[in-house]
């Protein structure tokens, strides 16, 4: 069966779905972002699920979006490994992680653009 909250790069989710779980067997936690559609992520240990995305208005530009997306997910794995707990148990809150770093992620792009150096 096809899923179609996966079609941003016109492959089948099943087809992603399968990297996905390739990928997810060699790393603890895969995360794909799909702009709008919000982010699909995958666990080693099994746990996946499709975070829907966050309107907001009026979107300024996407700079530095993805970075705050990362960094705040970034933030809250490491603050579940800092209380000694297995990564493989952050699977509970994942979920709250990355909704929280793509709420963070949508509301950087209703800001002023970043000035670029060079």
């Amino acid at each position: 069966m096809t899923r179609s909250f996966a079609t941003e790069t016109n492959i089948d989710i099943d087809e992603r779905e399968l990297e996905v779980e390739r990928l997810a067997t060699s790393f603890q936690i895969v995360l794909i972002t799909l702009g709008a559609r919000g982010v699909f992520f995958s666990t080693k240990t099994g746990g996946k699920a499709l975070v829907p995305g966050v309107k907001v208005e009026p979107i300024v530009g996407t700079t530095a979006a993805g970075d705050t997306f990362v960094g705040y997910f970034a933030t809250a794995f490491a603050k579940f490994v800092e209380t000694g707990a297995s990564p493989k148990y952050f699977d509970a809150e994942i979920y709250g992680a990355v909704k929280n770093a793509n709420t963070c992620s949508g509301e950087v792009r209703t800001t002023m653009q970043s000035i670029p150096f060079g």
